[in-house]
């Protein structure tokens, strides 16, 4: 195109006139700071994955063919920084093609699944979240606890970018949770409700004695964050996780009784492991 002709002259300039040109000083600082960041792919497995051979997947062929692609670079294998690095460019290189797609070239729907979430999550995550669905993009992510991406988004305490990140999430499933930080998050993102909380009074003297009951009303959990501690995991002899699971801006028919027509937006219920 005539963009992608003047990009290659302003290039072309550069190399063959301005580069030469330059100072052998900052020249050579240069030099050093390109080499710090592209030396890794001259080396496998940079080099074997990013820059040798042919291409045999594009993120189209999620889109146009209904295939899955399987990023499989185990950490321990590989190590930490590499194999994040790896999974993580070819995540951003997906993210990009798929918000970019015409829809009414390829209507069909893609998923992300990102099993560890907490080794792959970017800052990039929050914005593809706010916008993906308009390329009809369904986001799996999966985590042990939300101070896990607090910390990979350089927060001590969940703060503004683990929440937001998080708010951006319409399906929430709970499962049995240690973490008191996330009992509590996930208590409060199903709600409090007002109710009536019993009291009882007792005292008297040598003359006489009084008690009573009273009762008055509260701003409490729908559900205590102590109950995510409670919900039952798989064992030797149970294959059930029980979960809660939270859904936004929808409540399910299961939940709808006399006392609650309006029904509830959350639910009990139990994956089998042996499914």
């Amino acid at each position: 195109t005539e963009e992608q002709w003047s990009d290659l002259d302003f290039a072309t300039q550069f190399i063959f006139q301005k580069w030469p040109a330059f100072d052998e000083r900052p020249r050579s600082s240069l030099e050093m700071t390109w080499s710090g960041m592209a030396d890794k792919f001259l080396f496998n497995p940079f080099n074997r994955i990013f820059c040798g051979g042919k291409c045999t997947i594009t993120p189209e062929m999620t889109t146009h063919e209904g295939k899955i692609i399987i990023v499989d670079f185990p950490l321990l294998e590989y190590g930490f920084e590499t194999a994040r690095l790896m999974q993580v460019i070819i995540k951003l290189t997906f993210q990009r093609a798929w918000l970019r797609r015409k829809i009414e070239e390829s209507p069909n729907l893609v998923f992300l699944w990102q099993g560890e979430f907490q080794y792959f999550v970017t800052r990039r995550d929050n914005f593809f979240q706010q916008t993906c669905r308009g390329s009809r993009v369904a986001v799996v992510c999966l985590t042990q606890n939300i101070l896990n991406l607090a910390e990979e988004l350089g927060e001590q305490q969940p703060g503004s970018k683990t929440k937001a990140f998080l708010g951006n999430l319409a399906l929430k499933i709970f499962l049995q949770q240690n973490d008191t930080e996330t009992c509590s998050y996930s208590a409060d993102q199903i709600g409090k409700e007002w109710r009536y909380v019993e009291g009882f009074t007792s005292g008297g003297s040598q003359a006489h004695e009084h008690s009573g009951v009273s009762g008055s009303q509260q701003l409490t959990h729908i559900i205590e964050p102590v109950q995510f501690t409670r919900l039952l995991k798989p064992d030797s002899s149970n294959p059930y996780a029980e979960a809660i699971v939270y859904c936004s801006g929808k409540t399910f028919n299961a939940t709808k009784t006399k006392d609650h027509p309006e029904g509830r937006n959350y639910l009990r219920v139990l994956f089998s492991r042996d499914l």
